[in-house]
């Protein structure tokens, strides 16, 4: 069976000293090729490298043409697609060799091997952030997916987003999206690969807004797909090729992820501030309340002293064994993060983040520093994040933190209580609570479990480092919610 290498957006540029980036995409592309290479033998029979993208950042013929030079020491056929910074003129130049481009008007391609169809499809709108189809693009995927065959068949396309479009061209782009997801869903397919979610750290995101736009708004289309076509999709497994490696940089497979719910927490002291000379000593802090709060919830050693918090987390000796051998470097960790002594929620690291936790992420009142006033605030905010692991309900979990903060003599409400209820009650928390995302855990001696270690294992001559959980949820989190069968 053919095999291909997939590889994205390098985004060279011509000149890296006049860049504002950090990175030298040139060395990275590079230092890339050099290691596969020095792997090529382990990836067996290869018939291409298929390029999703964003080759160039500055469309100059020069980011082309090292991009090309650098490539091709892989001696392999290179089928790139345009990404939204590429220019087709002088990506063709270089990138249009190994390939049947269809018109010299877009770099809409075909290649064959003997058992494998790669068709490419041109999405570029230059000068544009969006991306969209053309007919002709559509009727060539149309064309080739009516055909009857045996062989094997690959898409690689581009993004088309409805974040940076241009008024007059939103309907354009909604109608081509149908029209590829009908064509594609006619010709059922039996796996989606999402390679290339603007998750990397390129020259095009500076900063939140468009880092938000890419992660998140820009993959919206893709799930939203899925969802609606998931009956279609079953699947035993979802493989999600994503997230961090281990800080040793070996081969790591990750089991699971954290989910998370958040809690909002309201106390209240005077109606509007008042000045500490006149009213300290009277007027009731709400700072204070909520340290009374807050600090109930945890003991010394880091531990949440709410009953029935750590229900059903049991660890038996095979997975406390597992956890024990992923090669964490706590000394290093507590080191860099500058902090003698962890909590003690676990025995190590890997331990600890296998129980659910509660994790005050920030608290609002009053002023300090420059503008710092002499006042008794009038209220005090804190936002709480409860991460969540496989056997965590958030519901119930929520729950056991409300009844907490009821014994301790609040009256709790879903709103900011009225002058009434402020005169009748001593002490008032609002409490407001939302619900984000499932964890999710594969079992470590599941089938498909066994299969990736052992496939991983004779890939990089190592087994790979086994993470039973993830503390971070990307890039599950926009998975967790569709009803697909998600096993790994």
């Amino acid at each position: 069976m053919s095999g291909f290498l997939h590889l994205s957006d390098f985004h060279l540029v011509e000149d890296e000293t006049a860049s504002s980036r950090a990175f030298n995409a040139k060395y990275i592309l590079k230092n890339t090729v050099d290691k596969i290479l020095g792997k090529k033998e382990d990836f067996g029979n290869l018939d291409g490298v298929i390029i999703t993208g964003d080759i160039s950042d500055d469309g100059s013929t020069a980011s082309y043409a090292d991009a090309y030079d650098i490539l091709k020491e892989l001696n392999l056929p290179l089928l790139a697609i345009p990404g939204n910074h590429d220019l087709r003129q002088p990506m063709m130049n270089y990138f249009a060799k190994d390939i049947d481009i269809q018109s010299s008007e877009f770099f809409d391609w075909i290649y064959e091997t003997s058992d494998t169809v790669v068709i490419g499809l041109d999405t570029l709108v230059e000068g544009q952030k969006y991306g969209m189809l053309r007919s002709k693009s559509l009727n060539l995927l149309f064309k080739n997916l009516s055909q009857p065959s045996e062989k094997n068949i690959i898409l690689a396309i581009n993004k088309m987003d409805l974040i940076h479009y241009k008024e007059k061209d939103y309907q354009k782009i909604v109608d081509d999206y149908k029209k590829l997801i009908s064509i594609i869903y006619n010709h059922n397919p039996i796996c989606i690969f999402n390679l290339a979610a603007e998750t990397h750290v390129d020259r095009s995101i500076d900063g939140p807004k468009p880092f938000i736009e890419n992660n998140i708004n820009g993959i919206f289309s893709l799930l939203e797909a899925v969802r609606k076509y998931s009956k279609k999709l079953e699947s035993d497994a979802l493989l999600i090729f994503d997230g961090p490696k281990h800080p040793t940089n070996l081969p790591t497979l990750t089991f699971g992820a954290r989910g998370i719910s958040d809690i909002t927490l309201i106390t209240y002291g005077p109606i509007v501030p008042q000045h500490s000379g006149h009213f300290g000593n009277y007027a009731p802090n709400p700072v204070f309340r909520m340290s009374e709060i807050i600090s109930s919830m945890k003991d010394g050693k880091g531990r949440v002293t709410i009953p029935g918090f750590y229900d059903g987390i049991n660890l038996d000796d095979e997975t406390l064994k597992v956890l024990a051998e992923v090669p964490d470097d706590e000394i290093k960790m507590k080191n860099e993060m500058q902090f003698k002594t962890p909590d003690n929620v676990g025995n190590n690291y890997q331990e600890s983040i296998q129980y659910p936790s509660i994790n005050v992420r920030g608290i609002e009142s009053g002023w300090v520093r420059e503008e710092v006033r002499t006042i008794v605030p009038s209220e005090c905010i804190a936002e709480i994040d409860v991460r969540l692991v496989l056997e965590s309900d958030p519901v119930y979990l929520h729950g056991l933190i409300k009844n907490h903060i009821k014994k301790l003599g609040y009256v709790i409400m879903d709103r900011r209580p009225t002058k009434e209820e402020r005169l009748k009650y001593d002490k008032i928390v609002t409490f407001i609570s939302s619900f984000d995302f499932d964890a999710f855990r594969t079992d470590l001696d599941s089938d498909i479990g066994i299969w990736l270690v052992n496939s991983l294992t004779k890939t990089f001559g190592i087994e790979p480092v086994k993470k039973r959980t993830s503390g971070g949820s990307v890039p599950t989190v926009s998975y967790t919610h569709l009803t697909l069968p998600t096993k790994a």
